[in-house]
């Protein structure tokens, strides 16, 4: 199993998957709770790189 590390400094990347937008970490950090800023939907997937390989964040 491959394992892939954050590189410093690189934005983490979300998929919504009720809107299909991509958010960065910075821009859910500024929200209250873990949520599309788009749509409001609750169930984001992480983007893990290379490949971006999805995982369910919460």
């Amino acid at each position: 199993m491959e394992r892939y590390s954050e590189l410093e400094g690189e934005d983490i990347e979300y998929l919504c998957p009720n809107c299909g937008a991509i958010v960065k970490k910075s821009e859910i950090e500024l929200l209250p709770s873990l949520m599309c800023p788009r749509c409001g939907f609750r169930g984001l997937f992480k983007l893990k790189r290379p490949g971006k390989i999805l995982f369910r964040a919460i």
